[in-house]
């Protein structure tokens, strides 16, 4: 929906950021995010594919979230979020910080954003994590509102939606997992897809 609005207003004049995580992201939702780059834009050199090569833990490298999560365990909640620093604002580094991210977030995506943020959000985040300033163009739509902008624009939806109810960047994600239950249902659930 983002990319759909940004190129209604750049065209192609513009760069895709993609963050692909080592061990979590599935294979599914990196070719969607190249098939989608090649329609708007016409080819993928303007998609930074970013990802962390290797993770320094105990003095060993190691490139896979899940030898990670043996050292830094499960992250449970939005305090404990190591996934997001190893893997997303550390990599988001290597992008200038004259560039400004136009993002897909939204306040409905979390009890963070919908508790925390919203009391002080006026459409840009500025991160000190990642030295950016961030557009947030539908931070207040509902999932709703993307449906229907899907709906009315005859959008292609990542197909890992339809099969494990999320896009596959982070196959295990903590935003997902809030209590041992969700845990062991959305594991249940992956290990149906998986066969």
């Amino acid at each position: 929906v983002v990319l759909d609005l940004c190129y209604k207003y750049f065209g192609s004049d513009m760069y895709v950021g993609y963050i692909h995580i080592p061990g979590n992201t599935h294979e599914e939702c990196d070719n969607y995010v190249f098939e989608v780059v090649e329609k708007y834009l016409g080819d993928t050199r303007r998609l930074m594919y970013m990802k962390r090569e290797k993770v320094k833990v105990r003095g060993r490298e190691v490139t896979d979230f899940f030898e990670v999560i043996r050292y830094y365990g499960i992250p449970m909640n939005w305090r404990n979020r190591w996934c997001m620093t190893l893997f997303k604002f550390d990599v988001l580094k290597q992008v200038p910080p004259t560039y400004v991210f136009i993002a897909g977030a939204k306040q409905s995506d979390t009890n963070w954003r919908r508790l925390y943020l919203n009391a002080t959000f006026d459409g840009f985040m500025r991160s000190w994590i990642h030295r950016h300033v961030s557009l947030e163009l539908i931070y207040d739509w509902s999932k709703e509102h993307v449906k229907e902008y899907i709906k009315q624009n005859n959008l292609k939806v990542n197909p890992l939606y339809d099969k494990i109810g999320h896009s596959g960047n982070c196959m295990f994600c903590p935003a997902y997992l809030t209590s041992v239950d969700r845990i062991l249902a959305y594991l249940n659930r992956l290990e149906k897809w998986c066969r």
